[in-house]
């Protein structure tokens, strides 16, 4: 009954984005941006309170947006927790408990939710460990694109190897946002907290 409820709820935000395509006057239906970033403390966030970081980007956001001052995580596993974010359900539900562990096909996405109402989908990884071919296989579910590491890298550094500087991973999205235009997008660009600074 519970993964009817939240399939419902997905379903419905895309219908709502579906609906409001067929408003008059027709506006194109907006970009979606998903931007996350892996093991960080909201009390070592300045718009938190915590004074002795600046984080810049972070408190515009904040201020622009909607900051939820209330917002827990099903799992501190990054592909169990993320997994739960694209399918509205909790870890005991999709099954994705661990890395590797691969998600079920039965289980619809936001990205396939988007995508059947016309979004382009993409991806911008920032951690080896949201690698859909090796630590979270099925996360890559109604991506377009899914911006997976490279096989080999030859290098010893963790950069590129097993991370990504968020200005590379930024660089990366900026690069294919250029580049596809013309239809709504949906970009998730998920960050290690490391790769910040």
């Amino acid at each position: 009954m519970r993964r009817r409820r939240v399939v419902t709820v997905l379903y419905l935000i895309s219908a709502s984005l579906s609906a409001a395509r067929n408003v008059v006057p027709k506006t194109p239906p907006p970009d979606v941006y998903l931007i996350t970033i892996d093991t960080v403390r909201a009390d070592h966030i300045h718009c938190y309170g915590y004074n002795r970081i600046q984080t810049p980007g972070l408190d515009t956001l904040a201020a622009d947006g909607v900051r939820f001052s209330q917002a827990f995580t099903p799992s501190p596993v990054t592909n169990t927790s993320h997994t739960s974010i694209f399918t509205g359900l909790m870890p005991g539900t999709h099954g994705v408990m661990d890395f590797g562990v691969p998600l079920s096909a039965e289980y619809p996405t936001l990205p396939e939710l988007l995508k059947q109402d016309g979004y382009i989908t993409t991806a911008f990884i920032g951690s080896v460990i949201l690698d859909s071919r090796k630590f979270a296989p099925g996360l890559d579910k109604g991506f377009d694109y899914y911006d997976n590491f490279a096989d080999a890298t030859g290098v010893k550094s963790r950069w590129n190897r097993l991370e990504r500087r968020a200005a590379v991973v930024a660089e990366h999205a900026e690069t294919w946002l250029n580049t596809h235009t013309g239809k709504p997008r949906f970009v998730w660009t998920p960050s290690p907290h490391g790769a910040i600074n």
